[in-house]
């Protein structure tokens, strides 16, 4: 059930051996091409984006890539700057 605002909670337990990689602004050249790089390396990546198709579509891309099983994609935003500011 959502909480407030809409946000679903999730919680998920994965015992691995190696620690996730959050990558922000995946779906850049760069920020892709690291994704890439580290899933490739058998590291599992989560990329965010602004835009959550463009972050699953580049998820997808390395998944096919190298094979990689541990890439997932989520939409990420940034406060306010009146928010970190206060």
């Amino acid at each position: 059930m959502p909480a407030a605002g809409g946000i679903r909670k999730t919680r998920v337990i994965v015992k691995q051996d190696r620690p996730t990689l959050a990558i922000l602004g995946g779906t850049g050249a760069l920020g892709c091409s690291l994704a890439t790089r580290w899933a490739a390396a058998g590291y599992p990546v989560v990329l965010g984006s602004r835009s959550r198709d463009k972050a699953e579509t580049a998820a997808r891309g390395i998944q096919a890539a190298n094979g990689a099983r541990r890439c997932a994609a989520m939409r990420m935003r940034a406060p306010r700057a009146r928010a970190i500011s206060s």
